[in-house]
């Protein structure tokens, strides 16, 4: 082999070294991908757990959200004031799901789903007074109201019967 021979060989096999270099990158860019998404979903189904818990083990609490939600003027200023805290943790969570979704950090389908159960929730006539009280971002508020809608499934929230 001459060495002409030699420089195309050597040519070509550095060739196929940034090929297989390029695929493999590619790989463990898409997985690291896929575990940065699999660690949003997870912190967000435990700061929405950590949110739930508080309300499941007190019934005073839960009584408060349930009677908030449908007529916040019904509670009294100790009671509004809990229920109120309670939305802004909430939305506090919720805006930090939304950054999150922004930073490509979580899939659309794990977005979406997320943006419209949380919508209806805070499509009840307490959620709604709460969120003229507390600081909200304009691009949070538009969500709520692109994400809501008429489902029935959060009718027991607004005070009426399910479907």
């Amino acid at each position: 082999m001459d060495l002409g021979q030699l420089a195309n060989l050597g040519e070509f096999i550095g060739g196929l070294t940034v090929l297989v270099t390029l695929l493999y990158l590619a790989f463990e860019a898409r997985r690291s991908r896929l575990a940065r998404e699999a660690a949003s979903v997870d912190a967000l189904a435990a700061g929405w757990n950590s949110l739930l818990e508080v309300v499941m083990d007190n019934r005073e609490l839960t009584e408060i959200f349930v009677r908030g939600n449908q007529d916040p003027e019904s509670l009294d200023p100790v009671e509004r004031a809990r229920f109120l805290m309670l939305i802004n943790a909430t939305i506090n969570h919720f805006q930090t799901v939304k950054r999150r979704f922004d930073a490509g950090l979580m899939p659309e389908k794990e977005w979406r789903t997320h943006a419209s159960g949380y919508a209806n929730v805070m499509h009840t006539p307490g959620a709604e007074w709460a969120l003229g009280q507390i600081a909200v971002t304009e691009d949070v508020r538009q969500v709520l109201r692109d994400y809501r809608d008429d489902s029935t499934q959060y009718r027991a929230l607004r005070g009426a019967p399910a479907a």
